[in-house]
């Protein structure tokens, strides 16, 4: 079986840039940056909302140059989001399906960036000299010596703990470099991380023991210490065994959303050929560091001025599909799982608000009506927690409002609670309370189980603002402590 080679991946992103939606480009192509061998990293922005700083994810494939799918997976992802935003038609992969309209929700909402091929000068070589090579094309430190670093160790996360690394130049597989950040690859990402601080998720596919991984990647976690975490030197040389009594420090909040959408993403892959990936902790695959995902995490702990990123990997394929180098119909699969496991991931970042105010779709009036009524949830407790659900269960209400049987209901709810929220003082009427009442019903049976609480909570508030005034329902709530609700 031939891969795509290293020198047409450039190419097929010029094409998608070339595609327009309404008559508009909604893709350009970008110089990420240069290796050693000067060939170039190429990068692909999607996007086709309206907010002028969008909330951006980062799609990374090909670090390692022997995973032949990884790039190629990433590559069809791009495609198919792409070609369906410009036709409108919806894409399938194995018994996965997604509808043309939330493949727009996605466009429109996000800022998508992907770097399919992050490692040109490894992925040549192994074109050419060497199938199992994994490194860049680092020069030797000394005439005759050995070459390459690997990229995916030499981020600037615990980088001289050397767990997971090697301080040779001639270790074949995990030599982490000179220094931190030493290489271009890595060099590179870091600058467009830098250079965008509307990046949100990071995203990083390799190959192939199908598991999804999530922070930290040096030792277990726990959510009750936090001094005891990578920053704190005190605990240098102890971290990297399983089951002793150092733990990473993380937010519970965080690991609740990593292991909910590791949990999302191996759902939506399992519909592809049936097949289970394993969502886990970095650590679980092996102690690592300086790898992108855990760098992306840590960048907010270590920087304060920076905003927080959350960093995830995803190991596509199998064993069984022919390790790195699968062919046929394994390829096929390993590449579909692949793209469902990035839109799945994708679909996770979207913030619900951010997804109605960018789309091209929503009439201006109303982006103004949704920024108002979510500024004044924001200033109660209570209220800010409708805005956190619909932050971290953005995908799932997306995904379910897709549904014909759920959608039917919408316009005329929305028109109901437009004109009561916008009158101020007009009650709520008992149409507009059942209208909101059937929605939220069919919504809890179709939707996901994910949802239920949030809906349980909305249905519950529903019963307190009928016969009342928008005004004294946002009194209400403000007054509500946040404790009151129930929790998703």
């Amino acid at each position: 079986m031939s891969y795509l080679g290293h020198s047409n991946y450039g190419i097929a992103l010029a094409m998608l840039a070339a595609l327009k939606h309404d008559g508009k480009a909604f893709c350009s192509t970008f110089k990420v940056g240069t290796t050693h061998e000067s060939r170039k990293i190429h990068g692909l922005r999607i996007y086709g909302g309206r907010l002028r700083t969008p909330r951006a994810v980062l799609i990374v494939g090909g670090a390692h140059a022997r995973e032949m799918i990884p790039p190629e997976s990433v590559l069809l992802f791009a495609w198919k989001i792409c070609r369906s935003y410009a036709n409108g038609n919806d894409i399938t992969f194995g018994g996965k399906t997604y509808p043309a309209s939330i493949v727009a929700l996605l466009v429109e909402s996000l800022e998508i960036i992907v770097v399919p091929l992050a490692n040109p000068d490894g992925r040549a070589w192994v074109e050419t000299a060497d199938q199992n090579w994994r490194k860049n094309r680092r020069p030797p430190p000394a005439p005759g010596g050995c070459r390459g670093a690997d990229t995916n160790r030499n981020y600037d996360f615990l980088f001289s703990s050397g767990l997971g690394t090697s301080t040779s130049p001639c270790a074949y597989e995990v030599y982490r470099g000179p220094n931190a950040q030493s290489e271009p690859e890595v060099k590179a990402l870091r600058d467009l991380i830098d250079r965008q601080p509307n990046i949100r998720g990071v995203l990083d596919v390799h190959s192939y023991t199908g598991l999804i991984l999530y922070p930290w990647g040096d030792d277990q976690n726990q959510s009750t210490n936090a001094a005891m975490s990578f920053l704190n030197p005190t605990f240098d040389g102890l971290r990297g065994i399983k089951g002793d009594n150092y733990r990473e420090h993380i937010l519970s909040s965080d690991w609740k959303w990593y292991q909910e959408t590791a949990a999302r993403m191996r759902d939506g892959a399992h519909e592809v050929a049936q097949r289970t990936y394993v969502p886990t902790q970095g650590i679980d695959l092996y102690a690592t560091s300086g790898t992108l995902s855990d760098y992306a995490y840590s960048r907010h702990l270590a920087e304060q001025a920076f905003p927080k990123i959350l960093g995830m990997a995803v190991e596509i394929g199998f064993a069984s599909d022919g390790q790195f180098r699968p062919t046929g119909n394994a390829a096929k699969v390993v590449r579909d799982e692949g793209v469902v496991l990035i839109i799945e991931f994708c679909l996770a970042m979207i913030c619900t608000g951010d997804a109605v105010l960018s789309s091209s779709r929503a009439a201006r009036k109303f982006s103004d009506e949704l920024r108002s009524l979510r500024a004044e949830l924001k200033e109660s407790p209570a209220g800010q927690r409708y805005v956190e659900w619909s932050t971290s269960l953005a995908g799932r209400i997306l995904v379910s409002l897709a549904d014909p049987h759920v959608a039917k209901e919408l316009p005329g709810l929305v028109k109901e609670f437009r004109a009561w929220w916008n009158a101020k003082n007009q009650p709520l009427s008992d149409e507009a309370a059942k209208l909101a009442g059937d929605f939220l019903a069919t919504l809890r049976k179709r939707g996901p189980a994910e949802l239920a609480p949030a809906i349980d909570a909305f249905m519950a508030d529903i019963e307190r603002m009928t016969g009342n005034p928008a005004s004294k329902a946002i009194r209400t709530i403000r007054a509500k402590p946040k404790s009151a609700r129930t929790t998703s």
